[in-house]
């Protein structure tokens, strides 16, 4: 997007109407294109066109392409892009031409009011009723759901399509409708906040597979990715698929008998974006695109239940040369597969390339030591963080795309540790504090459907981490002073529920989750009263008063909030303190059985809380406690630093994130600790998941021992460990520059080079302080 310009301020206000068609009641999967001409005197210098959709567009100005976006949105926020036209315009006629799409339905990527466009470029042109608009004819409706999470499938017959139009052939067309639907008005619209993505254009790695497949096809689209699964693979025979020396182009031959082919691709890392091929094929060749991260028995799987996935895409083509994928919608995968059909003469893949998308993040944050297999687990970390963040942090590129808030408490300070803070994290807060109810609740799910219920109350108390970790990480106090009325609602919501000692259970019918090291073990917490939710209520309540203090927000309740924290600190063992153990146990239902589990996170959430017991440290490394899954390992690493125990967070870390840096695969599983990989949920687990990445924090405070205690790293607490390391060094970003450590054993201690940016202090175990510049320091090593 290089005509992109970044609004300094939400200042523009259209004057343009929002455009598009009119549908009959029930119509989903909405394509449209819409065109406009207009004549010019003179190009001015400058010419800023801004446009949103609802949901997304791609944007045509004198035939070339310009744009495509916006920036996802919430059902109470969308947004526009500004982009600076002028060099694009010419003197007497021009033509706009966009296509806009719209699921209509709801999904866990964009919340939908009505299929439509606004546009303005002003004194030159805007959307309205003199804009020419039809419903774009090769793209297929009704389609079955890709899955529910990211909409639906693609089925587009390319024997339709044509590009005349881009330049102003709209014969035939109607005039657009003013769309004044009241949930499209309502939204605010805003200028977008993020820079572009970096858009980097990948060939495939290798072919992994080809096959024959036989003649014939699923019986409707609905059962497409079951037939793809199943249908039969034997060795393509000689001759029938050739290739170039340098792997360029293909070429299928046909079959006597009427058999298409399949080819598996491996683009060796983890995409979000478009793929692309280019064929020239008799018409009517079909071809099935399936997406995934990596192959069962030869193939990639197309679908998947409990719940359904159907990962699969269709084309049709035209005579000649065809571009195949998609034009508007993101695909994530590592593998594609391409199943080619119903072609009597041969097919010439000319090329198969990706255009993946990512955030700009700048590598900042590093760390090396002298074991190569925790190097490794840093890089991928960093890896899986930079494939699941575009216009906003993602679960996961393949399967679902979605912002969960909740994996923003470990997403969130990881890529503040990694690359340093950025537009990214502002946008989060804004993107989950838009849906805050009412009540006071903020949905674990952004955008979240109407028709679903994802009030997370745990994420709810997580929001106060996240600001916190923010603040101190970037010292950006305006941001997070902006949010604390919102925690203030999120603690009087908590409130309400408390009974007479201060104790929380959260609210009945709410997905109670906290990790998936419960989930793995059938362990759910719904309607139960149990100790976390408390450990992290009176954690919330001393973390919004210290932050309240350090940004200079004065909310008079400080004393009522430390009294409620002592109440509620002063309540949870009584109730959850097993005399026996001397453990948390905390009430559970075990499927449908009414149980009791013990489990090193709620003892870490109590220490974090600051119920200091020697057992509870204990419980930390005690096996025969439950463990977390990859997820909130993040809240007992912490624990485990605060109580001196990182050679144990170091063994952790060694035996879980190891055995993911030794599968040779570039990113961190979505499981790893119960069920590893693809095995998790239902074997439709993630390759790629950015909520397991809290090993970069561990390694850079637990290892490098940069921590800061002043917001923006102002002051920070310098106490390195080596441990069983002989050296280790890398750098901490903050808003004033890049901390830099290096530490090498000496002796039973370790000699630390230490280089302090302007403006920063550091503080060392003994209470001394280092101001600006580079020390060498001689240091014990901590524990």
């Amino acid at each position: 997007m290089d005509h992109l310009v970044m609004e300094p301020v939400a200042g523009f206000r259209f004057q343009a109407d929002w455009i598009g068609p009119e549908l009959e009641p029930g119509y989903e999967n909405c394509y449209f294109q819409a065109v406009r001409e207009f004549e010019l005197d003179e190009v001015p210098e400058s010419a800023l066109l801004r446009i949103a959709a609802d949901t997304s567009y791609v944007l045509w100005l004198n035939g070339l392409k310009v744009a495509s976006g916006p920036v996802r949105g919430t059902a109470k926020l969308c947004y526009f892009d500004t982009l600076e036209v002028a060099p694009l315009l010419r003197p007497g006629r021009n033509v706009i031409a966009a296509l806009v799409y719209s699921p209509v339905r709801e999904n866990f990527i964009v919340a939908p009011a009505a299929p439509a466009l606004r546009l303005e470029i002003p004194g030159v042109v805007g959307t309205g009723p003199d804009w020419k608009l039809r419903l774009a004819p090769e793209w297929k409706t009704p389609v079955p759901l890709f899955s529910l999470q990211t909409g639906f499938m693609v089925h587009r017959d390319l024997r339709l399509a044509s590009d005349e139009w881009k330049n102003g052939v709209t014969e035939g067309w109607k005039n657009a409708a003013v769309v004044t639907d009241e949930k499209l008005c309502g939204k605010e619209l805003k200028p977008r906040n993020v820079p572009a993505l970096v858009e980097t254009f990948l060939r495939p790695t290798d072919l992994l597979n080809c096959a024959a497949v036989a003649p014939g096809d699923a019986p409707s689209l609905d059962e497409l990715p079951v037939y793809l699964n199943r249908e039969p693979w034997e060795p393509l025979p000689p001759g029938r698929l050739q290739q170039e020396a340098d792997g360029g182009m293909y070429r299928i031959m046909p079959d006597p008998a009427g058999k298409g082919a399949a080819l598996v691709f491996d683009f060796d890392r983890e995409l979000i974006g478009r793929l692309r091929v280019v064929a020239e094929a008799p018409a009517g060749t079909v071809v099935d695109i399936v997406y995934g991260e990596e192959l069962d028995e030869g193939r990639v799987q197309s679908e998947f239940v409990r719940p359904i996935y159907r990962f699969t895409d269709r084309y049709i083509l035209r005579e000649g040369e065809n571009e195949i994928g998609t034009v508007i919608l993101e695909r994530g995968f590592k593998v594609v597969q391409l199943v080619f059909r119903n072609f009597g003469r041969p097919v010439c893949i000319r090329s198969v390339g990706a255009t993946g998308m990512r955030y700009p993040y700048v590598h900042r944050g590093r760390f090396h030591s002298s074991d190569a297999e925790l190097n490794r687990v840093w890089e991928m970390c960093v890896e899986t963080l930079e494939s699941c963040t575009t216009d906003i942090f993602m679960d996961c590129p393949w399967r679902e795309r979605a912002f969960w808030v909740n994996d923003l408490v470990v997403e969130n300070r990881t890529t503040l540790a990694a690359f340093g803070s950025s537009a990214i994290h502002r946008r989060a807060f804004e993107l989950a504090f838009s849906q805050q109810t009412p009540e006071g609740w903020v949905p674990g799910l952004c955008p979240q459907p109407e028709n679903e219920n994802f009030m997370l109350p745990a994420t709810n108390l997580f929001l106060m981490t996240m600001l916190h970790d923010y603040l101190m990480a970037s010292g950006d106090g305006g941001t997070v002073r902006r949010y604390l009325p919102c925690m203030e609602r999120i603690i009087e919501a908590f409130e309400r529920l408390a009974d007479t000692d201060g104790l929380i259970a959260a609210p009945k019918g709410y997905w109670n989750f906290f990790d998936w090291g419960f989930e793995l073990n059938n362990y759910r917490f719904n309607d139960c009263r149990e100790s976390m939710i408390n450990s992290l209520y009176v954690s919330a309540l001393q973390c919004f008063n210290e932050t309240a203090e350090l940004v200079g927000y004065d909310s008079g309740k400080g004393q009522e909030y430390e009294r409620r924290r002592r109440r509620t600190a002063a309540a949870i063992e009584p109730a959850f303190l097993s005399p026996a153990t001397g453990y948390l146990v905390d009430p559970v239902k075990r499927g449908d059985e009414d149980t009791t589990v013990s489990s090193q996170l709620a003892h870490a959430l109590a220490l974090l809380a600051g119920l200091e017991r020697e057992r509870f440290v204990a419980a930390l490394t005690d096996e025969t406690l439950l463990e977390p899954e990859f997820y909130l390992h993040f809240y007992v690493f912490r624990a485990m630093i605060r109580h001196s125990r990182r050679r144990a967070g170091l063994e952790r870390i060694r035996r879980h994130w190891g055995r993911m840096a030794r599968t040779g695969f570039p990113t961190l599983y979505e499981a790893g600790v119960y069920q590893i990989g693809r095995a998790s949920q239902n074997r439709s687990g993630s390759l790629c998941h950015g909520f397991g990445t809290s090993p970069l924090e561990f390694l850079q405070t637990g290892i490098l021992g940069v921590t800061a205690v002043a917001p923006g790293f102002a002051e920070f607490s310098f106490r390195p460990a080596l441990l069983d390391l002989t050296f280790a060094e890398g750098r901490i970003p903050t808003p004033r520059g890049n901390i830099a450590v290096r530490l090498e054993r000496s002796g039973q201690g370790i000699e630390a080079e230490l280089r302090i940016p302007e403006g920063c202090s550091a503080v060392l175990p003994d209470g001394s302080k280092l101001e600006t510049g580079t020390h060498l320091v001689q240091l014990e090593d901590a524990e």
